[in-house]
């Protein structure tokens, strides 16, 4: 299930890293890293976002959402989403590709298991473009190839097998955690659990 407020609070931490002004299209790609990356160690994501491939890569869709409404008719003079919610509060679009942080912050801090994923994926991708970001997520993420070259489609869906596959888990071990993860007595990782 999407958590916007972790997901708020965890672009925030990026865009104020890269100064307060981000290329949203570089922010969906270290979000998108940071969910796959725990996915891989902790087999849950951050976000609960869908994903979907599209031709710049993978995408969290409803951060994508969030990004594009500001842009809208349902956004202020201001460019900013409602600011009930926590993603409006914090963000507002510069232009068409750039986000920029308000005069706010988030309302609670990150997780620890949060802040290690992030500072390892700023670590690695901190100086790359949003144009290199797009270049990494085609050549190293297999499941955006598997889904999207070659179909014909403007987007399609990449299921958590599909990542999971991508991570090398072998088709008994995707089994197993689509199955503990879909089960209705999963119990959510608290760094997913918004206060």
């Amino acid at each position: 299930m999407f958590n916007e407020q972790s997901t708020s609070r965890l672009a925030f931490e990026y865009v104020k890293r890269e100064g307060g002004i981000m290329s949203y299209t570089k922010l969906i790609k270290l979000l998108y890293l940071t969910d796959r990356k725990l996915l891989d160690e902790n087999e849950a994501p951050l976000t609960g976002d869908t994903y979907v491939a599209m031709s710049l890569g993978p995408v969290l869709s409803l951060t994508y959402n969030l990004i594009k409404a500001s842009d809208s008719f349902e956004s202020d003079d201001y460019g900013t989403t409602s600011s009930d919610s926590e993603w409006g509060r914090l963000f507002r679009l510069m232009n068409e590709y750039y986000l920029e942080i308000q005069n706010a912050s988030p309302k609670e801090a990150l997780h620890p298991v949060q802040e290690k994923v992030l500072n390892k994926t700023w670590d690695k991708f901190q100086d790359f473009t949003w144009q290199e970001m797009v270049e990494y997520t085609h050549n190293n993420c297999s499941e955006w190839r598997k889904v999207f070259l070659g179909k014909g489609v403007r987007v399609a869906n990449i299921s958590l097998g599909d990542i999971f596959a991508a991570l090398a888990k072998s088709p008994d071990e995707r089994k197993e955690i689509i199955e503990k993860m879909d089960s209705p007595i999963y119990t959510v990782p608290n760094y997913m659990v918004s206060s």
